[in-house]
């Protein structure tokens, strides 16, 4: 059976927009073949299962690597059922499919005691909103998540035995963010995350279906120690130039964030002097000027409170006033007050960045005397480091702003993020050179 074939002909075929409503991106034989390999070899007869099977491309190469009892494929798109049924026939084993909403039959699943060897992924990608049935279903389970991608992780997980492994692929947002936390501690609290596989371009994965989306494949296993992550990654989505290392698990998941982000680390090491961001007196903050909201206080006048907004900021440096920014000045009135900052020096980064940008973090050292009109007000597009909402020292600011313009700082916050948007949360997460403290002036 060619699955690749079946897998284009069948993608082509799709109406886009339930192609879109239910995030149908099947897997290329390469991908399918390369997560097939990440389980652990067994003698064993196992219990496969993909809760989210298409037409079959990943169950059809993890048969092909292990010795299979059952398949279990769910699959919602009708349409789907035949090709999928030819793909199980031709593994050779027992197996059922399925015709329903995964996450609606996840709960019945878990209370019935039925248990899975080996799940193999490739999740729908959506939001979930706070009406919608998904939230309530894996909430009856015990789970908080945002998106279906990572309902179908939670309850894959819930149905699997203990020491039992899933190798899914999933966008990378998961790994950060606030938005996730739940999920993340819940994950990390009943299974073990062996590997992880970084695609270094984000038209890897799925590029005949030009997405975008950053995606990463994951190894857990069901209520395994914790050890050593094998960390990965290529370039492009044949495998061919795959790179890897092992990483201590405190340099993934930092030993009391109360996050619990997921850090994609660098085979180098970090330096030895690294700190936190607490530790060395700097907070970062994003802009409390939201610019919709205040436009009925901008003024002309040059006597008014200085703005700064990403349009005031380039290559060349900090100039203001800009015929490009929607506001330059605020009037002095009680509604802006509480959110002026007196003039100092302050580093600021971009909030965004393209999605093919070279550099992640854009940062710009401003200085007391850019703001002659002694006070400063900051829009929510901007990050901004600062000591207690008043400006740092210039050498420290200096040496702040010189660090995250660096390469090492790009690659670490990298490491922590793999969206465009660059977030408070994000920076605080990140580790800074000792030096930059005031101590070292």
């Amino acid at each position: 059976m060619d699955i690749e074939d079946i897998r284009r002909r069948v993608s082509a075929s799709l109406d886009p927009s339930r192609r879109s409503e239910f995030g149908q991106f099947f897997t290329p034989s390469d991908i399918a073949s390369y997560m097939a390999g990440l389980f652990t070899p067994t003698t064993r007869a196992v219990r496969l299962l993909d809760a989210g099977a298409g037409v079959g491309c990943l169950l059809h190469a993890a048969a092909s690597m292990m010795t299979v009892e059952r398949v279990d494929a769910w699959e919602i798109d009708g349409s789907l059922v035949d090709p999928l049924a030819s793909t199980l026939a031709d593994i050779g084993a027992p197996f059922e499919i399925h015709h329903s909403d995964f996450i609606l039959d996840a709960r019945d699943l878990v209370a019935s005691g039925v248990t899975f060897d080996r799940v193999i992924l490739n999740p729908p990608y959506r939001k979930v909103s706070n009406s919608s049935p998904h939230r309530k279903a894996v909430e009856e389970l015990g789970v908080r998540t945002v998106n279906l991608y990572t309902a179908f992780v939670a309850a894959a997980l819930l149905a699997m035995r203990e020491g039992g492994e899933i190798v899914a692929i999933v966008p990378r947002s998961f790994l950060n963010g606030l938005y996730h936390r739940p999920f993340r501690k819940f994950m990390l609290s009943i299974a073990s995350l062996d590997a992880i596989h970084v695609f270094n371009s984000r038209r890897s994965a799925f590029s005949d279906d030009a997405v975008l989306q950053e995606n990463v494949i994951v190894k857990l296993t069901r209520g395994n120690c914790q050890g050593d992550v094998s960390v990965s990654s290529c370039d492009d989505g044949r495998f061919i130039d795959v790179s890897s290392f092992s990483a201590p698990f405190d340099s993934v998941v930092v030993p009391g964030d109360p996050n619990a982000f997921i850090r994609i680390p660098s085979s180098s090491n970090p330096a030895p002097d690294a700190v936190s961001l607490f530790a060395l007196g700097i907070e970062v903050s994003t802009g409390p000027i939201v610019e919709f909201r205040v436009r009925s206080s901008a003024v002309e006048r040059e006597d008014g409170i200085l703005v700064v907004t990403p349009k005031h900021l380039s290559p060349a440096g900090f100039s203001h006033p800009s015929a490009l920014a929607k506001i330059n000045h605020l009037a002095r009135d009680p509604s802006v007050a509480k959110h002026v900052w007196p003039a100092g020096d302050y580093v600021v980064v971009k909030r965004i960045s393209s999605k093919e940008s070279k550099r992640r973090l854009l940062a710009y050292h401003l200085r007391r005397e850019d703001f002659s009109d002694g006070d400063v007000a900051f829009e929510n597009h901007l990050n901004v480091f600062h000591s207690g909402k008043s400006g740092l020292a210039p050498a420290v600011a200096a040496r702040l702003c010189d660090y995250l313009n660096s390469d090492i700082a790009d690659l670490e916050f990298r490491s922590i993020s793999g969206s465009t948007q660059v977030n408070a949360t994000d920076l605080r997460a990140m580790s800074y050179p000792g030096s930059i403290s005031p101590g070292c002036l």
